[in-house]
């Protein structure tokens, strides 16, 4: 969540795991609050709740060679925060679209 800086994934059986929740709490209330009504924020608003690990975070990447590596990329960030994930990949693309379809392959 951009400016909320907040960090979440959806485990395989469902559940919501917050895994960082860097922002100002109260500034990002604010922020949703102005989200839900039909006025535009002001520049204040939207950065007011940024945290200060990934500011703005905007994407998530896996990599090393075992892609246990998680990086954090920032609109605001000067640096790429890392850490490593206790996952890793998952599962390969090719193998995800076999068991889709039955095991045979594409």
């Amino acid at each position: 969540m951009i400016f909320a800086d907040r960090f979440a994934a959806i485990a395989p059986e469902g559940d919501l795991l917050r895994l960082l929740n860097d922002g100002n709490a109260e500034a990002t209330a604010r922020f949703e609050a102005g989200c839900a009504t039909v006025n535009p924020s002001r520049f204040a608003t939207l950065s007011a709740p940024g945290g200060s690990i990934a500011t703005w975070m905007a994407s998530v990447t896996f990599g090393g060679a075992d892609l246990k590596t998680v990086c954090l990329r920032s609109l605001q960030g000067a640096v790429v925060p890392f850490f490593d994930s206790p996952a890793g990949r998952v599962a390969d693309p090719v193998e995800c679209e076999r068991d889709r379809r039955g095991g045979r392959d594409r």
